[in-house]
């Protein structure tokens, strides 16, 4: 199903709204983003670190990626105190989280979508595309609407969820609700 700019309106009033529907999964969010995690800010130091116990074996470096300078030294003093010893960077445009990334090799980067010279997503494909950083962890730390930003990058695709087991009425109902948001565009390019 392609969202042009009209249906991914429809999706924000929805998301909006509360509507659960029109929620991407997490899993389809990693898997459609290629990321390892995602954390919303604020970012309490429990949910960073149990993240973090998610994805980071406790060695290597942590790049973190904001253009914040407060909630970069945020970060830094929640993992070095949890993790002492740990060697922390920053870096605050994305030209310099790849350079970063590129000379050091870290094993995790937490990044922010929103820098003042590259979307966040370009990043992360970068690191994807580097031989020598494809073990890297990537944990996204935005204030922004993750699942609003992927649809956006992802126009061709949205994901629907529901809680429970889907009965045959469930199946049959949710795709009527995906056809009021999303006209097919069969054949087309």
């Amino acid at each position: 199903v392609a969202l042009d700019r009209a249906d991914r309106c429809v999706y924000r009033r929805a998301q909006r709204a509360g509507d659960p529907l029109f929620d991407p999964s997490a899993s389809w969010l990693r898997t459609a983003t290629n990321v390892d995690d995602c954390l919303t800010k604020p970012v309490s130091r429990l949910d960073l670190q149990a993240c973090l116990d998610r994805h980071w074996d406790r060695s290597g470096i942590i790049l973190i990626v904001d253009d914040h300078p407060g909630f970069v030294s945020y970060l830094f003093r929640v993992i070095e105190v949890a993790n002492p010893g740990t060697t922390v960077m920053a870096a605050y445009t994305g030209a310099d989280a790849l350079r970063l990334a590129r000379e050091h090799k870290p094993a995790a980067i937490l990044l922010d979508l929103a820098l003042p010279d590259m979307d966040g997503f370009a990043i992360v494909d970068a690191v994807r595309a580097d031989e020598g950083l494809a073990e890297t962890k990537i944990i996204i730390i935005t204030a922004t609407s993750y699942g609003e930003e992927a649809l956006a990058r992802y126009p061709g695709t949205f994901a629907v969820r529901q809680a429970e087991p889907l009965s045959a009425s469930a199946v049959i109902s949710l795709v009527e609700a995906t056809l009021r948001v999303a006209q097919p565009r069969y054949g087309q390019d």
